[in-house]
């Protein structure tokens, strides 16, 4: 193992004197990986530990970057759909039918938030109710099953799709 392994092995916190931290810059907590001098960006040699609601919040990290971007995206989208049908006289169908598949991207963008709150609160209500019957108090920790969020994770899914063939319409648009 070469010494840079060697050194950053174990190294879970920024600390006066580590120069492998001092070196890098600010990082949200889920970023992973690790400078050294004369390579942009290394990972570790080894794997790295990680507790569970840590690997969460790096997950919840990482979705809610993607559904930031492909926002972003989706109103590129509409809006190259807009600049080539207003360069023509008449919208074609590829046009038309991108913009109703950004439209569509985003009320599932909307939907999928809404499911997912409202479907959750009625979980933590019902988790709640039975949790005073049992206890008399609502506090402690609830095992969340995992089907909780299994749709509002295909909505995710089938947003992405939609925004995917939003942007295949732009292409045929411009081919076409």
């Amino acid at each position: 193992m070469n010494g840079w392994a060697e050194e950053t092995r174990g190294i879970r916190e920024r600390k006066p004197g580590n120069r492998i931290w001092e070196q890098a810059p600010e990082r949200p907590s889920y970023y992973c990986a690790y400078r050294e001098p004369g390579n942009p960006i290394r990972r570790p040699v080894q794997d790295e530990v990680m507790e569970n609601k840590d690997l969460w919040a790096q997950y919840v990290g990482y979705t809610d970057q993607a559904s930031q971007i492909a926002r972003h995206l989706g109103f590129a989208a509409a809006g190259l759909l807009w600049a080539i049908g207003n360069m023509t006289d008449h919208w074609s169908a590829i046009a038309r039918l991108g913009l109703a598949f950004v439209v569509l991207f985003f009320m599932a963008d909307l939907v999928q938030y809404v499911f997912a709150a409202v479907r959750r609160r009625l979980w933590i209500r019902a988790e709640e109710k039975k949790r005073w019957s049992e206890t008399g108090s609502i506090e402690g920790e609830y095992l969340v099953p995992p089907s909780l969020d299994t749709p509002a994770y295909i909505i995710w899914w089938a947003k992405l799709g939609l925004l995917t063939l939003s942007f295949l319409a732009v292409g045929a648009a411009l081919l076409g």
